[in-house]
């Protein structure tokens, strides 16, 4: 089982019973090497570790790579919400 399927499987629980999660050390996101700037708008909250709320994983890997910055996931839901 990979790590994007089971970040995929805790936001599905974290969406359907509304409770947010938040991990006990940081997990460093799967994104592809060739990042694209074409993302959905479907809001699934990440807590990256730069503290702020990212609308998505595909968000979270394009900010990354135009940042240079290397943020990890917090936990899945708003950091508002989680901290």
């Amino acid at each position: 089982m990979t790590l994007k399927t089971i970040l995929l499987g805790l936001l599905f629980i974290s969406v359907v019973t509304g409770y947010d999660i938040i991990f006990s050390r940081p997990i460093k996101p799967a994104c592809p090497s060739i990042p694209t700037d074409i993302c959905t708008r479907i809001y699934y909250p990440l807590c990256g570790t730069d503290l702020k709320t990212h609308s998505n994983l595909c968000t979270l890997c394009y900010y990354i790579h135009e940042s240079g910055i290397d943020v990890m996931i917090l936990g899945l839901g708003e950091c508002e919400s989680l901290l």
